[in-house]
């Protein structure tokens, strides 16, 4: 289990049955802790990714007797990982918002007196 602020992640490896029976056990575990300390989580911001080569079977995950979603990517820490782990997604994403970026200076170069324009500058380069 890692934490990060509100962010929660549990990992597991091996056996795809014993891992999906252990993550159902950990996840009442969790439950019944956030209920007894009045902790109320969001079970529709809550979703599962298998990292695996080939097509796993289907299974139910649930918080709460709520069925929780597998993904086939998902965001970590600004980081969007893929079922598949090779990160396209997570590079579309980066460009999306570097030329977001890029054509917000470019509309509004004028506008920023010196100093701005270094701090952007120095922001870029270092």
């Amino acid at each position: 289990m890692t934490l990060f602020a509100d962010d929660t992640a549990l990992f597991y490896n091996g056996n795809e049955r014993e891992i999906f029976e252990d993550a159902q056990r950990d996840l009442i575990k969790i439950c019944d802790w956030t209920s007894q300390n009045n902790i109320k989580l969001n079970e529709n911001k809550c979703n599962y990714i298998v990292f695996k080569n080939t097509h796993s079977s289907p299974i139910s995950l649930r918080i709460n007797n709520t069925p929780i979603s597998e993904v086939k990517h998902a965001n970590y820490l600004g980081l969007t990982i893929d079922n598949k782990l090779n990160f396209e997604q997570h590079i579309r994403e980066v460009k999306k918002t570097i030329n977001n970026m890029c054509y917000f200076l470019r509309k509004n170069v004028f506008l920023m007196n010196q100093k701005t324009k270094f701090q952007i500058y120095y922001a870029f380069h270092t």
